[in-house]
């Protein structure tokens, strides 16, 4: 189901949700009580193995439950037209067009829990062709524990409203073999005070 931008605002609003005020301009997303987002976000490195992409994907779903509806919304939250004279173009847009997103569309779309397959396309395909901040996705569970970004650096961010979402999620993540990096993923990322200098 389509949403627009401000029902989408108004669905984040009701569960302690919103553009966090730090970052405007990109829109970014946060919980409201969260006071410094780099305690309460992880992220993850793509796995170097392509072939372990899958399990990844169904591994950061899991790790979501119980959810009934996910909505996924884009970053600026615009499903911008892309050139589909390329192969990153044209592989979006049959993922779009598979998911029933038109292209320009400027708003959400919620998808119900039997429809889990539709995240999990629109996940794995940012993964293998999102190379372009606004081909960026979010993806919140209707529970609202968990925000879930994929980014164009190659890492999924997930943010979390409290530290015990945060650790049982990270240690859920750890035993299905996705560990959280010892290293910053290159020079654009801002410090985070879990990557500790024993770590570098």
């Amino acid at each position: 189901m389509l949403i627009s931008h401000q029902q989408f605002l108004d669905w984040l609003q009701s569960r302690g949700i919103g553009i966090d005020p730090a970052y405007p301009d990109s829109e970014e997303i946060s919980f409201v009580e969260s006071l410094n987002v780099s305690k309460s976000s992880r992220f993850w490195c793509f796995p170097e193995c392509t072939h372990r992409w899958m399990n990844f994907v169904a591994t950061l779903m899991a790790c979501c439950e119980p959810w009934e509806r996910l909505c996924i919304w884009p970053q600026h939250g615009n499903w911008r037209e892309i050139d589909t004279s390329q192969i990153l173009g044209r592989q979006m847009a049959v993922m779009r067009n598979n998911v029933g997103v038109p292209s320009g569309f400027k708003g959400g779309l919620i998808v119900d829990r039997e429809e889990l397959a539709i995240a999990e396309t629109i996940l794995f395909t940012c993964l293998s062709f999102g190379w372009r901040a606004y081909l960026d996705v979010y993806l919140i569970p209707d529970h609202g524990r968990h925000i879930i970004r994929t980014d164009h650096h190659e890492v999924v961010h997930v943010t979390f409203g409290e530290q015990q979402e945060l650790d049982e999620f990270v240690e859920r993540m750890a035993q299905a073999g996705f560990h959280l990096p010892k290293l910053l993923p290159d020079e654009t990322f801002r410090p985070v005070d879990w990557i500790t200098p024993e770590d570098k």
